[in-house]
């Protein structure tokens, strides 16, 4: 890998993490304000940002988050482990489960918005598409 980015480095930007660590990207890719919130992300199971980054720090929280199966994946907000979501079926109508910890409301909204989204994506051919929140306590 470092021969091909040494052969690139002319064509890239680089930067430095908080460790030291040199970062490649795209001279003219988008890159937001080192403020910007990440939008709200629902991963898949087993998803490869959560389980293989070198620093999981960033992703979870300083308490596990514990729920019974059925779980399909981890709910991001900020950046951060928030919650997990679960597919839920019924004949032609889907839903999606959000179980979160410690959202505000306005957090749980945007996160429904993206559930929302989430769940017409999974499953086109359902008649109804839902997406609900419930509190981890």
């Amino acid at each position: 890998m470092r021969e091909v980015l040494d052969r690139l480095r002319p064509q890239l930007r680089t930067f430095r993490d908080e460790e030291g660590r040199e970062l490649f990207d795209l001279p003219d890719a988008a890159r937001p304000r080192a403020d910007a919130p990440a939008p709200p992300r629902l991963l898949p199971q087993h998803d490869n940002a959560v389980l293989s980054h070198a620093d999981r720090r960033r992703y979870t929280p300083d308490t596990p988050i514990v729920v019974d199966p059925p779980v399909h994946g981890s709910v991001l907000h900020d950046g951060f482990l928030a919650g997990v979501w679960s597919l839920e079926t019924a004949r032609r109508s889907t839903a999606i489960k959000v179980r979160h910890v410690g959202l505000s409301s306005t957090a749980v909204n945007d996160v429904l918005a993206e559930a929302e989204r989430v769940v017409r994506f999974l499953t086109p051919t359902s008649t109804s598409h839902e997406a609900f929140a419930v509190p981890i306590e």
